[in-house]
């Protein structure tokens, strides 16, 4: 009997299936054959603490405080990163997964990532945001917590064994600050769910106008 690949995803900047592109990711994989079950916070009005959309298990942890400013940024990603193991662990033991998938911001997911490395689980970098850059729009400066996210984005690249991006400038942040082999980087691309929209035919006026 073969065993269905498993495949974790790990968000927590937004949560399933609200998050387009994680979700369009894992129903992807769905269709073609895997399992898949993701880690995401209670919010935007997800609150059910487990639940299955489509055939996707979705396990959703508290969050007692969304941060705005640094010290709450703290507080909400040592919150995170103890559900996000705990809920790991829960599903590892249940039903063992060969891929973990996590989405950034924030980067310190490599560190639950690293200790499934440690059991063979391949690791996926999906790389939305870059991280530094975002920190200093922010809050307009490069201190002590600038070069900690450095340091975070370059551990992700490291351990990662494979990188997503999202566009071809991710791509050569990737290969160029990452260090990662080109070939382990893929442009992987988000856009709207044709199945979903609704097309109207043309203005004939307007496309008359737009000739002149």
């Amino acid at each position: 009997m073969v065993t269905k690949k498993h495949v974790l995803f790990v968000i927590e900047n937004s949560t399933a299936p609200l998050d387009p592109r994680v979700w369009r990711e894992a129903l992807t994989l769905k269709k073609n054959g895997y399992e898949v079950s993701i880690i995401c916070p209670q919010k935007f009005g997800q609150n059910k603490s487990c639940e299955v959309i489509e055939g996707i298990e979705i396990f959703r942890h508290p969050m007692p405080h969304e941060a705005n400013e640094k010290i709450g940024f703290i507080f909400e990603y040592l919150n995170a990163i103890i559900w996000e193991f705990y809920l790991s662990l829960k599903i590892y033991l249940k039903k063992p997964f060969h891929f973990m998938h996590t989405a950034n911001p924030p980067d310190y997911l490599f560190i639950i990532a690293f200790f499934y490395k440690l059991l063979k689980v391949k690791f996926i970098y999906d790389h939305h945001d870059i991280s530094p850059e975002s920190y200093v729009t922010k809050f307009e400066r490069k201190d002590f917590l600038y070069y900690i996210l450095l340091l975070f984005e370059k551990f992700s690249f490291k351990l990662s064994d494979i990188v997503i991006s999202t566009n071809e400038s991710y791509k050569n942040i990737a290969i160029e600050r990452g260090k990662k082999n080109k070939r382990s980087v893929f442009v992987v691309r988000n856009g709207p769910d044709l199945s979903k929209l609704i097309l109207f035919p043309p203005t004939k006026i307007l496309k008359t106008a737009s000739n002149i």
